[in-house]
């Protein structure tokens, strides 16, 4: 995977995911304030894991 800001699209609606680390894949999706990409939780898990972070809003 490729660390970065990607969009996808299904069924014409665009959704906004953030990918960052190495390793097997750990998917993330928005949980409530403060569990973000920028988030301390994600940045320990990406030390051993490539975070996919699924952005709330296509604005972000």
């Amino acid at each position: 995977m490729t660390s970065g800001k990607h969009t996808i699209t299904v069924d014409e609606v665009p959704a906004n995911y953030h990918v960052a680390g190495q390793g097997p894949v750990c998917v993330l999706h928005p949980g409530g304030p403060g569990f973000e990409h920028s988030g301390h939780i994600e940045q320990s898990i990406e030390l051993r894991r490539a975070v996919v972070d699924f952005v709330r809003t296509t604005g972000e």
